[in-house]
């Protein structure tokens, strides 16, 4: 099952997908539940078309993305149909109209859940590199991008969105904090983690999927909230990259290391190589 978000970080593109879903298949037994609180693009969850599954994040557009995929989809597909139209009129003139609307002093309450899912994904699908990016204000400060054909993308995703709606019939969706995300998390469960990424000699990388951004302190409370699971029994995945602060965070855990290629655009001639971790105790 192929993501509809394009995300910084995320995994549908990336040779850690068979890693990861190596390592987290077998522990899924068919009665525990499997948590992901960091979902982004949601490549890993979807991969694994788990029932038992809870996904969720802080960013409140990607929980309501998901939910309107799974509740309204012919809502949502009739926005996406309307931006196709008036991307192909007029790009640039669609583009700052349906950018501007998170300026509204009642921002996102003004609008219904399916506009502000649609926009979600209207501007992830022609913004520039797909790249979420708010200011701290918390609005979309992304540029309008262009695609090597020169064409209009697949605004709509009509196949994939009815594809995924069917999985998330099962699938629990929250929005909050990680903590908050997994608050009846149970022995034997399984969690994945899928935080921002440290940048070695920088206290943050790029964070900015929210006003707050996400810092080391956040990564030092979500270690300390992993050894927690894993005193309790649940099973704990973390993926990262591979910095000397990450490493000596999660002294004590098991590694994995892995050299991946990087790019938000998987067009792009220059996709660079890094050095990530996957970092677990199952």
């Amino acid at each position: 099952m192929k993501p509809i978000l394009k995300w910084a970080g995320g995994k549908g593109k990336s040779d850690i997908l068979p890693k990861l879903t190596g390592l987290i298949k077998p522990l899924l037994t068919g009665e525990n539940k499997y948590y992901e609180p960091f979902v982004g693009s949601g490549a890993v969850a979807f991969s694994l078309e788990y029932p038992k599954t809870v996904i969720g994040d802080k960013n409140f557009e990607l929980p309501n993305v998901y939910r309107e995929v799974r509740d309204e989809p012919e809502k949502l597909l009739t926005d996406l149909r309307e931006h196709q139209v008036e991307h192909d009129k007029d790009k640039a003139m669609w583009y700052r109209i349906i950018r501007g609307l998170d300026c509204h002093d009642d921002w996102p309450w003004y609008y219904t859940k399916s506009t502000v899912a649609a926009r979600t994904l209207y501007l992830n699908r022609v913004c520039f590199n797909g790249l979420y990016r708010v200011n701290k204000k918390g609005r979309f400060n992304t540029p309008l991008g262009r695609t090597i054909s020169g064409k209009s993308p697949d605004i709509i995703q009509e196949q994939k969105i009815l594809e995924l709606n069917k999985f998330l019939q099962t699938v629990d969706i929250r929005e909050g904090d990680f903590e908050g995300i997994m608050s009846d998390v149970k022995a034997d469960d399984v969690a994945y983690f899928d935080p921002p990424y440290d940048y070695e000699n920088v206290p943050t990388g790029f964070t900015m999927y929210q006003p707050d951004g996400f810092t080391r302190e956040d990564l030092v409370r979500l270690k300390n909230y992993c050894d927690y699971l894993v005193s309790i029994g649940c099973k704990v995945i973390i993926s990262n990259n591979d910095t000397q602060f990450v490493r000596e965070l999660f002294t004590g855990y098991d590694f994995i290391e892995l050299e991946t290629k990087r790019s938000i655009n998987p067009e792009s001639p220059n996709r660079r190589i890094g050095k990530e971790v996957i970092i677990y105790k199952v």
